[in-house]
């Protein structure tokens, strides 16, 4: 960091410790970490945003470095870009007597359409020459609860309701066609269509 060369104190004085006072960016290698600095000398270590690199806009935190002259809190700037391709995550599910309600990141601004699936066993019976018998067949027919178009990514790209008219918060009334979802596993499914292409993610719940 150029403040290291504007900081007389740190007259070939070690670096004993780096830390970031924010989260928006984490250290991965403390390369300054038992270095020695004279004037106009520098060090280097690595960053990365911290928690998704798709939190866009400018990023400022303290870099907190202490040597054996005290501690010295170094302004830290940076800003987020979208990432290469289009990620799509499922975040938490909370599940409740009357409704299940979600959030999710995304990267991309996008139409999304939100589907609830439960496997289905049925029995059938079927006939091999004159002898007759009976299987067991799974099929799964998703029900659309919510379609969401032209949903902008938000700064966080996260749908919580701490973001309002950002993002809308989802929740499923547990019900299926207008009558009461069956109790047991269930599968959300998340599809997400931008002008990169499109990605779905999924997440498993269960009805009590």
């Amino acid at each position: 960091p150029a403040a290291f060369t504007d900081d007389p104190a740190l007259f070939a004085l070690g670096v004993t410790q780096v830390e970031l006072s924010s989260t928006s960016f984490r250290v991965i290698t403390e390369r300054c970490v038992g270095t020695s600095l004279l004037p106009n000398e520098w060090c280097a270590m690595k960053l990365v945003f911290t928690p998704e690199i798709w939190e866009r806009g400018d990023i400022n935190a303290n870099l907190q470095v202490t040597d054996n002259s005290g501690i010295h809190l170094l302004p830290l700037s940076g800003t987020a870009v979208a990432p290469p391709k289009f990620i799509l995550n499922l975040l938490a599910v909370t599940s409740s007597a009357g409704s299940v309600a979600f959030d999710w990141n995304t990267s991309d601004s996008a139409q999304f359409t939100i589907s609830i699936t439960q496997p289905v066993v049925t029995t059938v019976k079927v006939k091999k020459g004159k002898k007759t018998t009976t299987k067991k067949v799974t099929t799964i027919k998703p029900v659309v609860i919510k379609t969401i178009a032209n949903q902008p990514a938000g700064s966080s790209g996260a749908c919580v309701e701490a973001l309002a008219g950002r993002c809308p918060p989802i929740s499923w009334d547990r019900t299926v066609n207008g009558k009461p979802a069956a109790k047991g596993k269930w599968t959300i499914t998340i599809l997400a269509k931008s002008s990169r292409g499109s990605v779905t993610t999924k997440r498993p719940i269960t009805l009590r």
